[in-house]
């Protein structure tokens, strides 16, 4: 059997920006995918890629915003999605609550006529990418997986539009039927590939709400970009989150394709030799004891890990890593940047430390025990 390469979208919303910002990544190290399968904004970033406009799609998530979404006020709504109630907002809520009602749901018009000027049927029906989505048929009450070859001439937007009905949108009938969000039948739709005989999914994750069918083809290798911290709200279209999204994508999908370091931080590891022989010149540099070395790596350094909740035995690198994100998370360093450990530990010796009350009340506990010995070996690592 031929090695084929599929890409997963799942749905998510707002949180699709973190699907471009990996992908990209994935382009730049050299990825090219036979098929594309998505669910709701899954399906929309995956037909712009498959129709080969990719930078159209950047383009597109670098200037959305709910106001060209919706018919809505961008700030209110904004600070709705993020739970910040006051007067003004509260009011606003009232009036919108009414307005749905009234109008039996959101207007999507806006979306249809966006998506219009950027999918392009002919290329992506010319294109020699696979592409499918998932609906769910609410009047037939039965899901609907499409190819691009299912899909009537001149309807692919319609069923774009279908594999994105939210419940809060007004729905449209298509063909006589109502369709409501494929994230109701299957919000990462990961089998629609398998089924197609492909060797190896890489799968980008939104973590958002939906069901996600089991998948059981143990012989396909399948490689996860998940993103290391929440996305927001599904609904939270502004520019300040898209960007956020789109650069937590990059950094996330770069961690995974190149085995970087860190939970939340993405630091690109030097060999663990390295490591060690650039620690071992600066202690010989640093220090005239002859025991210096079975210091730090038999007393210093299994401290730091038991401080960390790690093994003391644990390897040399996985404890400075460690270390640095502890110390980089404790100083409100940008977790979206990526650092070498050496560009890492240069931002946390230029930073202040912020204490947490309970770490204040406690300076000689673990935090400031970390923080000392931490701005030693930072010191080692430049």
């Amino acid at each position: 059997m031929a090695e084929r390469t599929g890409l997963v979208l799942e749905g998510g919303g707002a949180r699709g920006a973190f699907q471009v910002g990996a992908f990209q990544a994935l382009q730049e190290a050299g990825y090219r995918f036979d098929g594309i399968s998505g669910t709701s904004i899954g399906a929309i970033n995956g037909a712009l890629i498959a129709q080969g406009d990719f930078e159209l799609a950047q383009s597109w998530w670098s200037r959305v915003n709910t106001n060209l979404l919706f018919d809505s006020d961008d700030d209110r709504l904004e600070r709705l999605l993020q739970m910040e109630f006051d007067s003004d907002t509260i009011a606003y809520l009232a009036s919108a609550a009414r307005g749905l009602i009234e109008k039996r749901g959101l207007d999507t018009s806006q979306i249809r006529r966006l998506l219009s000027v950027v999918i392009n049927e002919e290329k992506l029906r010319s294109s020699p990418v696979d592409f499918g989505m998932v609906t769910v048929n609410l009047t037939d009450m039965k899901p609907v997986e499409l190819f691009k070859e299912d899909i009537p001439s001149g309807r692919l937007v319609d069923y774009l539009m279908a594999s994105s009905n939210l419940p809060v949108f007004r729905i449209e009938p298509l063909d006589g039927k109502h369709f409501i969000d494929g994230g109701f039948y299957d919000n990462c739709p990961m089998n629609m590939l398998a089924k197609r005989d492909y060797t190896n999914l890489v799968v980008i994750r939104t973590l958002a709400p939906g069901r996600s069918r089991k998948f059981d083809y143990p012989d396909i290798s399948v490689t996860t970009i998940l993103p290391a911290q929440p996305l927001g709200s599904i609904l939270g279209f502004s520019p300040r989150y898209t960007h956020r999204n789109f650069k937590m994508g990059y950094r996330d999908a770069m961690r995974t394709i190149y085995g970087m370091k860190g939970s939340i931080f993405c630091i690109n590891p030097i060999p663990e030799n390295t490591l060690v022989d650039l620690i071992l010149s600066k202690i010989c540099d640093n220090s005239e004891e002859t025991d210096a070395r079975q210091q730090f790596f038999q007393h210093t350094l299994p401290s730091v890990a038991r401080a960390l909740g790690k093994n003391a035995h644990a390897p040399c690198g996985e404890i400075i890593y460690s270390m640095l994100e502890n110390m980089a998370l404790s100083r409100d360093l940008d977790p979206l940047e990526i650092y070498t450990p050496a560009s890492l530990a240069e931002k946390i010796l230029a930073a202040p430390h912020i204490f947490s009350k309970s770490e204040a009340k406690n300076i000689w506990g673990k935090p400031f025990f970390l923080d000392e010995i931490g701005k030693k070996i930072c010191r080692m690592l430049i």
